[in-house]
């Protein structure tokens, strides 16, 4: 059998596919058919409350983090996946709208809050980005997912004290629209962005999440987060017909948008970075705002929630840098409502992965929230146009003309 070895410096940090295929046989073993039901079992009367359609799995496998962390991944008929954790029986992400080819492969590790890595060629990659990470980020990850699965235990015996109060709440899906049971204000603009929003390439998930939070205070909140001229160079008015008072799509944010506001070097990012790139990006509008960027020891994700507004949230990783591996950086995704279950609801930057489910549980605090809080009085803008009647219409509904 030939050997796949991961070195930093002199150190070997681990033959991570010969162990893998020791402990998929091991564990196989212990797996029988019943076992394996019941798993699937758990993950559909969970799943099922979140889609009106009956769900049918395609396919189930055991799949591992970096530290041998075993999951079980159920994929469902033409699109969507679910994850659950087998140490503690939680079900950490859900993605119903998300293609699931990927699963295909033989060799997947997944790391919470980060996604799956697929091995190919002898190499390991994103499955989005599709780019071979190094062995920093093996290291890396390795301990996360030591650090995530002993939070996880932690946070299930905690939450578990607190479920006991908490009534579970049914019918949280309208049509293939998920419904959370706090949400934002103006929540269907990231259920709905499937694809509108700047490409999430380059590691610069920070400046894509801050981009959706700019637009959306901008279309909803209160014209004049745009200046006229970025407006209509960068956002694109959504033409429709309005049926039922009910649009079906969002207007458009350019790709360039992202870089040709910070520059071509952006890259991955910290709340303090992005707190002074909304500034930069604010400065001489005539709009009042606050930005609050904190850790988890002074305030958790569902605050800004409670409050009505979205927010950031930083998941602590690596930054893809071989010169200087201790270096730090964040993957974000934009949270804007929570269940009573434990469980958020995320739009993850990606193309497909705007209603993504995720479970509060180890989640960890290093990197922190932020949100941006308007001051200022609404102001119209007409970003929506009925193509049956022209008439244009504000994002609060507002009908500007008719």
């Amino acid at each position: 059998m030939k050997q796949k070895i991961f070195v930093i410096g002199s150190c070997i940090v681990g033959i991570l596919p010969i162990m893998r295929n020791n402990i998929i046989n091991v564990f196989a073993e212990k797996i029988n058919y019943e076992e394996k039901q019941e798993k699937i079992s758990i993950i559909l009367e969970e799943v099922q409350k979140y889609s009106k359609e009956i769900l049918i799995v395609k396919n189930s496998k055991t799949i591992f983090d970096f530290a041998e962390n075993s999951y079980f991944l159920v994929t469902f008929k033409n699109k969507g996946y679910a994850v659950l954790n087998n140490q503690i029986n939680d079900i950490v992400e859900i993605s119903l709208d998300a293609q699931n080819e990927f699963a295909n492969q033989k060799i997947i590790y997944y790391v919470p809050w980060n996604g799956f890595y697929l091995e190919k060629n002898n190499k390991i990659q994103h499955y989005i980005y599709m780019r071979e990470i190094n062995n920093y980020e093996i290291e890396y990850f390795r301990a996360f997912s030591l650090a995530y699965s002993q939070k996880a235990k932690i946070d299930k015996e905690t939450f578990n004290n607190e479920l006991m109060s908490i009534e579970d709440q049914e019918g949280k899906v309208d049509g293939q629209i998920v419904k959370a049971d706090v949400e934002v204000p103006y929540s269907w603009y990231f259920k709905l962005n499937k694809n509108n929003f700047p490409e999430n390439k380059d590691g610069y998930c920070g400046y894509v999440a801050a981009s959706m939070l700019l637009a959306y205070h901008e279309i909803f909140i209160s014209s004049g987060y745009f200046s006229l001229a970025q407006s209509s160079t960068y956002l694109c008015e959504h033409f429709e017909e309005l049926n039922n008072n009910m649009w079906s799509n969002v207007p458009s944010l350019l790709d360039s948008f992202p870089k040709d506001m910070w520059g071509n070097d952006i890259g991955s990012s910290t709340p303090s970075v992005i707190h002074s790139a909304i500034n930069s990006f604010m400065s001489g509008k005539d709009k009042q705002y606050e930005i609050y960027d904190f850790v988890w020891k002074f305030a958790t994700i569902k605050d800004p929630i409670k409050d009505g507004v979205p927010a950031i949230y930083f998941g602590n990783m690596p930054m893809f840098n071989d010169d200087n591996p201790s270096q730090r950086g964040n993957h974000a995704i934009v949270v804007y409502g929570y269940f009573n279950n434990g469980k958020l609801l995320c739009h993850y930057g990606w193309p497909n992965y705007n209603q993504v489910i995720m479970s509060e549980l180890g989640m960890f605090q290093q990197g922190g929230v932020l949100a941006i809080y308007n001051k200022s009085p609404h102001v119209h803008k007409g970003y929506f146009i009925d193509l049956k009647t022209n008439n244009i219409y504000c994002g609060c509904g507002y009908p500007l003309q008719y």
